[in-house]
C-alpha cells in the first residue's frame, strides 16, 4: 500500500503510524525537524542511523540494599550504592554487567517522531543484549543506553557504533517531551518521580 506524504509548514507528516526510511530520515534533517550532531550520512542504514558510544559510562552495581522508589530522598544518593559513575575512552563491560553509556551524538526529536534504540547485529552475535528504550517526541540532549554484557569480556572503545535509533512517526502530533531527562548531557541517573505513588 503505498503511503501518501503530506507536507505541513516543511514538516514531514504521514497517515498511520510507520517507520522512517534513508530517505525520510535525511528529508527530515534537511529541514531542521530532526537534529543530530554530529551527524555522518555513512551512518544511515536503509531505515535506521547508528549511534556512538562516548568516553561517559556508568557501572549498575550488584547491591543487595533494597532501593525504595518512594524513598526519594534515598534516590538523591543513588549514585553512591547502586553506581559508579566513570569515565574513560576504553573500557571493558565484564560478563552480564549492566552499563549505562552516553551517546556521542546529540538529538533534537520532533514532536511528529518517536525513536527506538536497538543494538547493531554484530554486538548481538556477540552476546551483547539493550532492553527496548522508546525515545520520546520532542526529546533534545543526549542518549543514554544500557547495555548488558554477554558471557566474557569486551573492551569498549569511545566512538565506536554500538547502537542504533530507528525513528517512527506518530498518526499525529503530540505535546513534546518536556520530562526530567530533557537536555540531559553526561551520565543522567534515575529520579525520583512523584507521579508514581498516584494511583
Amino acid at each position: 500500500m503505498q503511503r501518501r506524504v503530506l507536507s505541513n509548514k516543511n514538516r514531514m507528516h504521514v497517515e498511520g503510524a510507520s517507520v522512517l526510511s534513508k530517505q525520510d530520515i535525511k528529508k527530515c534533517l534537511s529541514c531542521g525537524d530532526l537534529v543530530i550532531k554530529p551527524f555522518n550520512e555513512s551512518d544511515l542504514g536503509p531505515c535506521d542511523i547508528n549511534a556512538h558510544i562516548s568516553d561517559k559510562y556508568a557501572r549498575i552495581r550488584g547491591c543487595k540494599q533494597v532501593l525504595d522508589l518512594f524513598d526519594y530522598n534515598a534516590l538523591e544518593f543513588i549514585d553512591s550504592k547502586y553506581f559508579v559513575v566513570e569515565q574513560g575512552k576504553e573500557y571493558v563491560i565484564q560478563p552480564d554487567e549492566h552499563l549505562l553509556i552516553e551517546s556521542l551524538e546529540y538529538f533534537e526529536i520532533p514532536n511528529y517522531v518517536t525513536a527506538l534504540i536497538g543494538l547493531r547485529s554484530t554486538f548481538s552475535r556477540l552476546g551483547a543484549n539493550t532492553p527496548p528504550t522508546v525515545v520520546d517526541p520532542g526529546f533534545k540532549g543526549k542518549l543514554v543506553f544500557h547495555l548488558i554484557g554477554s558471557s566474557f569480556p569486551i573492551k569498549l572503545h569511545e566512538g565506536v557504533a554500538i547502537f542504533k535509533v530507528i525513528f517512527m512517526y506518530l498518526t499525529s502530533d503530540t505535546e513534546p517531551y518536556c520530562g526530567k531527562y530533557q537536555n540531559q548531557s553526561g551520565i543522567v541517573l534515575p529520579k525520583s518521580d512523584p507521579e508514581w505513588k498516584h494511583t
